[in-house]
């Protein structure tokens, strides 16, 4: 994006939330047959159904914010969602918790 000569760059964002994970681990030989089947769907949909509702809700709410900021703010900003229990979201959030917190002593 230009402004009168100037370049900005696009304001980078990090969310680092608990998001709904799905096992899909399935073997090679597999994979055609749970696509073209629509497994792979249906068995995703159950272990969706598995997390508690309030979990649901706040991955639905955030969700719907990051889209709505991609529509406001398309070309001026980039957002990152990691996943709190991913190994980049724990790494992520002990160093923020360790510049936040005080040292002990």
């Amino acid at each position: 994006m230009k402004t009168k000569g100037l370049s900005l760059n696009p304001i980078k964002v990090e969310v680092i939330a608990l998001m709904l994970t799905v096992q899909t681990e399935e073997c090679k030989k597999c994979r055609l047959v749970f696509e073209e089947t629509d497994l792979k769907r249906k068995f995703a949909d159950k272990e969706i159904n598995e997390y508690p509702e309030d979990v649901k809700k706040n991955v639905l709410h955030l969700s719907n914010w990051v889209r709505e900021l991609i529509q406001r703010y398309s070309q001026r900003i980039q957002i990152k969602v990691i996943d709190a229990l991913s190994p980049l979201g724990l790494y992520k959030r002990h160093d923020i918790e360790s510049r936040v917190s005080p040292p002990l002593s």
